[in-house]
């Protein structure tokens, strides 16, 4: 089923409920953190996981499809919100290391 509108309310009446919780997913390289976050959606502007590799680091760590990806970390740089839609983690490998926070 094609991530909408729908997962980006429900998301938010979850919010609502439980708080903001920020699951960061440390990667070694830009290639770990695209084979792992398999596809991403974007909704009004904002990101969310669609699909993860099965038995991958961010699922492991429990971050799961229907999350919002809120900032990304390249090395010792201060977090920012992703930018270029769900192609985001694609053009991030020409850098380092990252972190990705998703709640």
């Amino acid at each position: 089923e094609p991530l909408s509108w729908d997962v980006a309310s429900r998301y938010d009446w979850r919010k609502s409920v439980t708080g903001s919780i920020c699951i960061p997913v440390v990667y070694k390289s830009i290639e770990q953190a695209c084979g792992d976050v398999v596809t991403l959606q974007e909704i009004g502007g904002r990101i969310f996981v669609k699909e993860l590799k099965r038995a991958g680091l961010a699922l492991r760590v429990g971050v799961q499809p229907g999350h919002e990806l809120v900032s990304i970390r390249i090395g010792a740089t201060p977090p920012q919100p992703p930018t270029g839609g769900a192609q985001c983690m694609k053009q991030l490998e020409q850098w380092g290391q990252e972190t990705a926070c998703a709640r």
